[in-house]
């Protein structure tokens, strides 16, 4: 960009970083073209422009990166927090609603810093190290900043490296789905289960899905692992159903960009129904995240969802940018309490006075509510008493492969699944 050769060639100069590149990535820019339109996006990257010029001082430079993104080179004497405040102060900045035409809409950004070190070779070494800061940002979620250190240059390396192995895994079948039960708060049945996904990886052993599931997007294989482990859980579902001789449902972790892609939905109704298994055989589990409110297109992806007969569960409620109200818009079945509100209700008079308003409000809505990690017996007592449908968690099983499912069906067919 405009300014950073100079920049890096002043760090040479005086040994020590002079200016500090930031990189903002606005989130819910597709949401807003896809429910909008294209000049409706266009208008609005040029009005967060604009008010990410009101933050920066005359020395500072700015350009746009790409479609939703800008590129600003801070003059911050070597101070990371100088360059800081400015990220902060972007933040608030662009989280004020945006008035476009006759509607309102509101995004929110997430920026990466990189101070421009000496060691710095190139201009494009540090819009790299931006790139990986604002990747660590949106990990932690939507409106954060992150700051790039070496650790994160590892990690990178890390990630390509996965990145490269995964498309061979893929082709090796080392790819594998174990599922965790979800009983009854009431009864203790078996009432679910969720499909989580593991590489068996030749030399690391199993590796969790927060090890690889960034690799898998670098590489830009979401799509092909979604429709695998669509596939996959219907294969395992009949089985499923003929071990425990009625019909349930299994949990299938999906993102609100996958319910958006034209293909996912297909992909699986065919693979359902080829199966001969009904549409509700699958929930698709949506994590919580700013793109739910960002426009329709999320929206409709879940609307068509549960027209197909799917059901539609939200993970993770009560974290992100998830209210109460914020239900009343959703067309889904149930919700997954998150394991913060679980952890401990047992102690915590007001933690259960909030539990039991978060399920009061989903039953007045027809909801049913599932609570995530749930281990100590007191926990599940306490939720039995404020009628929480159902639980999951280490209390009843961690997560089994197909043949560790089976023994523990077996073992608790009938009686306590705490055992």
């Amino acid at each position: 960009m405009r300014g950073l050769s100079a920049a890096l060639e002043l760090a040479g100069q005086t040994g020590r970083p002079m200016h500090a590149l930031l990189r903002v990535d606005l989130d819910g820019f597709t949401c807003v073209q896809a429910s909008f339109g294209d000049a409706a996006a266009d208008r609005l990257v040029e009005l967060a422009g604009r008010r990410i010029a009101q933050c920066l001082a005359t020395s500072d430079l700015m350009t746009r990166a790409g479609e939703d993104e800008f590129h600003v080179l801070v003059a911050c004497g070597g101070d990371a927090a100088a360059a800081w405040r400015v990220a902060e102060l972007i933040l608030h900045m662009l989280a004020a609603p945006y008035q476009l035409d006759t509607r309102q809409v509101a995004i929110t950004a997430c920026v990466g810093l990189a101070l421009v070190r000496p060691d710095h070779a190139t201009p494009d070494e540090v819009v790299r190290d931006a790139l990986e800061a604002v990747h660590r940002a949106k990990n932690v979620g939507p409106a954060h900043c992150a700051l790039f250190d070496d650790g994160m240059h590892e990690a990178s390396i890390n990630q390509l490296r996965l990145a490269a192995e995964l498309r061979l895994a893929m082709e090796r079948r080392e790819l594998r789905i174990h599922y965790q039960p979800i009983v009854s708060c009431r009864t203790g049945e078996l009432s679910s289960l969720e499909a989580l996904l593991r590489w068996q990886h030749p030399t690391q052993g199993v590796l969790l899905p927060g090890d690889f599931i960034p690799s898998l997007a670098r590489a830009k294989l979401m799509g092909e692992a979604g429709r695998w482990t669509v596939t996959e859980v219907v294969r395992q579902a009949i089985e499923w159903r003929s071990l425990v001789a009625r019909e349930f449902s299994i949990g299938v972790n999906v993102s609100a960009r996958q319910l958006t892609d034209p293909a996912f939905l297909p992909f699986a109704i065919a693979a359902v129904a080829e199966a001969g298994l009904p549409s509700s055989a699958l929930t698709f589990e949506l994590t919580e995240d700013v793109e739910l409110g960002a426009g329709d297109a999320p929206l409709r992806g879940l609307r068509a969802a549960r027209e197909a007969w799917f059901r539609v569960c939200v993970d993770d409620f009560g974290t992100g940018y998830s209210s109460l109200s914020y239900l009343l818009r959703l067309p889904v079945d149930a919700i997954k309490l998150d394991r913060a509100f679980v952890r401990g209700v047992d102690l915590d008079s007001r933690q259960r006075e909030v539990v039991g308003a978060i399920i009061r409000l989903a039953h007045a809505l027809d909801l049913d509510v599932v609570a995530e990690g749930v281990e100590q017996p007191e926990e599940l007592d306490v939720l039995r008493e404020l009628e929480c449908d159902l639980a999951q968690g280490h209390l009843f099983s961690r997560a089994l492969s197909p043949a560790e499912l089976r023994q523990w069906a077996a073992r608790h067919a009938s009686g306590d699944p705490t055992r």
